[in-house]
């Protein structure tokens, strides 16, 4: 069972009832990937983005910015028009999949979803705006870092309250997509304490080595090898305007439950 891909190992695991819970418990860190290539920065081509930012994102795996939008009336506008594909029927219940198998189960993955490729949501002035923002900022970390990305996928999402959620997972994993970078951007303007949705991200670690020919003592080894069984937490409050960057393939991550409404964008670059 261990061999399976993190796919098919939920789906067979809940349809057999075993508690969700059991399934996603956190576990040893992942290793972090080199995905940003730092010694190709040109500070010069940055504009939403920082170089400590970059080395930030390289680093520890992921970054939180405020202010993609410049109002707040930008902002709303998303979140209503969202809301709006929630209400024609546009947004439909989310799945998962590998590359031979598709399933639903909400008590996995509650949300409604929808990619932002149809004419329909395009014809959304609001949409439209955010969109194009999202992907300028994939020019800038091919301008910026040399990143060389020229696919890019945009996702519309809505979790409707009640409790929906999404368990830990990965973005990108062997039989699923091929994704470097998650950018998520959260339009919830009216986001407050207790209305849960939070998305907690499990951090990866470096890889540790040594020197050739170096000894580690055992003491120290045997405790950082405990302190490694379990992978650094943190929950990053899903508020209007907020902009969220990690690794595809090496952030685990999840959506806490959802007391209300909560939508969000995702751009993933290839």
């Amino acid at each position: 069972m261990e061999l399976l891909p993190p796919h098919l190992k939920l789906k067979i695991l809940s349809s057999l009832g075993q508690q969700i819970d059991d399934v996603v418990s956190p576990n040893a860190p992942m290793e972090i990937s080199e995905v940003i290539q730092l010694s190709k920065l040109q500070e010069s081509k940055l504009n939403f983005f920082t170089a400590e930012d970059l080395q930030n994102l390289q680093g520890k795996g992921y970054i939180v910015k405020e202010g993609l939008l410049q109002t707040k009336d930008k902002v709303r506008a998303v979140w209503d028009s969202i809301l709006q594909l929630e209400k024609d029927g546009i947004l439909k219940p989310a799945g998962m999949q590998n590359s031979n198998h598709k399933w639903k189960q909400s008590g996995i993955r509650g949300d409604k979803m929808a990619f932002i490729t149809s004419m329909e949501m395009k014809n959304t002035a609001a949409l439209d705006e955010v969109s194009r923002a999202m992907d300028a900022l994939k020019t800038e970390l091919n301008e910026s870092v040399d990143f060389q990305c020229s696919k890019v996928s945009i996702q519309a999402a809505v979790y409707p309250g009640g409790g929906s959620r999404y368990v830990k997972h990965l973005d990108s994993c062997k039989g699923g997509p091929r994704r470097r970078l998650t950018v998520l951007f959260y339009p919830n303007i009216d986001w407050k304490e207790g209305d849960g949705g939070e998305l907690r991200l499990y951090l990866p670690v470096r890889k540790r080595t040594t020197k050739q020919g170096e000894k580690v003592d055992a003491g120290l080894e045997g405790k950082m090898s405990e302190a490694s069984q379990k992978a650094e937490v943190v929950d990053v409050k899903p508020t209007g305007n907020k902009v969220v960057v990690f690794l595809s393939d090496c952030v685990e991550h999840e959506v806490l439950k959802s007391n209300e409404k909560r939508a969000a964008l995702t751009m993933w670059l290839c």
